[in-house]
Formats: structure tokens, C-alpha cells, sequence
């Protein structure tokens, strides 16, 4: 959709505070789930983001690596990413290759 619009929108902090008088923050470092109701949008399942949890983002989508695997993440990605990049090696593959619990 970004594209469509032809814009492309990233932020590092978050706000949801609005200019309008009536807007108040509800709610602070909660879970929030998007795609409740996947039927609704192409069967896509329900992703829930937990305060903690990384989310890197460029413009073609999202990725939200969960608090509790953060660091084996970054240490699979720091260890396998140069190396398989240049080798033209997958990314399930490079996963598999260095964390074994990667199914």
C-alpha cells in the first residue's frame, strides 16, 4: 500500500497522541496484535507484538524478532550474514547452518 500511495513511512518511536484535543494515550508498553481477523486480509495470521520485541522494517515489510530469541538472532545474523551473502546461500539455509534449532 506505502507504494501505491507512493510514500514509504518509517519512525523509530512511536506516539499516539494526535493534534486533536481529545486524544490521550490508553495504554503504554502492552501487547498489541495486528490482523485479528485474517479472513479479512487475504489469510494472513495474526502477528502480536510484546513490548521488548524488535521490529526492523525497510520497504518491503516487517519482521518482528520476539524479546526472548533477540540475541540468538543477532548472533546467527552476525555470524552467517557476510559469509552466505557473498556465497548466494538462502536464508533457511544459512539459518540451518548455523542455529540448530531453526526448523
Amino acid at each position: 500500500m506505502p507504494r501505491a500511495a507512493d510514500f514509504v513511512l518509517f519512525a523509530r518511536g512511536t506516539s499516539t497522541v494526535g493534534q486533536a484535543t481529545f486524544t490521550c494515550v490508553a495504554e503504554v508498553q502492552v501487547h498489541v496484535t495486528a490482523n485479528v481477523d485474517s479472513e479479512q486480509q487475504g489469510g494472513l495470521a495474526a502477528v502480536t507484538v510484546n513490548p521488548g520485541d524488535v521490529l526492523v522494517v525497510d520497504d518491503s515489510g516487517v519482521v518482528c524478532v520476539p524479546k526472548l530469541i533477540k540475541k540468538d538472532v543477532l548472533r546467527v545474523a552476525s555470524q552467517g550474514s557476510a559469509d552466505d551473502i557473498q556465497s548466494n546461500v538462502g536464508v533457511t539455509e544459512s539459518f540451518r547452518s548455523h542455529w540448530v534449532n531453526c526448523e
